[in-house]
């Protein structure tokens, strides 16, 4: 959550808007919001931050539940606003998996949709103006 949280005002400009949910209880979620818990950075989060999260949700979402320890295993959605429609999720066990707040601005901003090209006119033999000649019996 700390890479949306540095990158809330970005995502405000873009127009999206972020919303995560906490098996936590009020209070504590409370506490989350404002940065008094892990990572305990002092600095609000800066987008919603909705507590309460149970089984119910969970399996709503398509979530996996950790029967032993009593909570959803993170899952994370990014959705169309106009349309309803998921277009990048995320399930994970941990911190591995996780979708990272610069991809998903990267979406948003159109940078993953550019293509990436490479112009090279120094040189003729090396930009394929003038082929190898025969050498050796080969052509290239």
């Amino acid at each position: 959550m700390e890479g949306y949280r540095k990158h809330s005002l970005l995502f405000g400009k873009l127009d999206a808007t972020i919303v995560a949910g906490s098996v936590d209880n009020q209070a504590d979620t409370k506490q989350l919001a404002a940065g008094k818990r892990f990572p305990k950075r002092e600095k609000e989060m800066g987008f919603t931050l909705c507590y309460g999260v149970d089984k119910k949700t969970s399996d709503m979402l398509g979530a996996y539940w950790n029967h032993n320890n009593n909570f959803m295993q993170p899952a994370e959605f990014v959705i169309d606003g106009n349309s309803g429609e998921i277009i990048i999720c995320s399930y994970s066990d941990g911190g591995l998996g996780r979708i990272d707040a610069g991809d998903v601005i990267g979406h948003f901003s159109g940078i993953e949709r550019r293509k990436e090209q490479y112009t090279d006119d120094r040189d003729p033999y090396l930009d394929g103006t003038i082929t190898n000649q025969d050498c050796c019996g080969v052509t290239s």
